[in-house]
């Protein structure tokens, strides 16, 4: 009667209307995993598609003849480390 009793009336950590009925920080945990994911997602993403890119502009000058295939292997074998 005199003191706090979370048993009681149903009050207890993380529960009745303080942070999102208990699942705030699960949601938040949910959220910063999703942005860790999408950030990985889109370097990873331009990585790609630089080398990828640099690799269709060493085909293009082989196929054009500016380069021999010697130079053609060996910059694409560096390419690819």
């Amino acid at each position: 009667m005199y003191g706090y009793n979370c048993e009681t009336n149903g009050y207890g950590f993380m529960r009745g209307y303080g942070f999102f009925n208990g699942y705030g920080f699960i949601i938040l945990i949910l959220l910063v995993i999703v942005i860790i994911y999408a950030a990985y997602k889109l370097l990873n993403n331009n990585n790609y598609s630089s080398d990828n890119q640099a690799l269709e502009y060493l085909k293009t000058r082989f196929a054009q003849g500016e380069i021999t295939e010697e130079e053609y292997l060996r910059t694409k074998k560096t390419l690819k480390k």
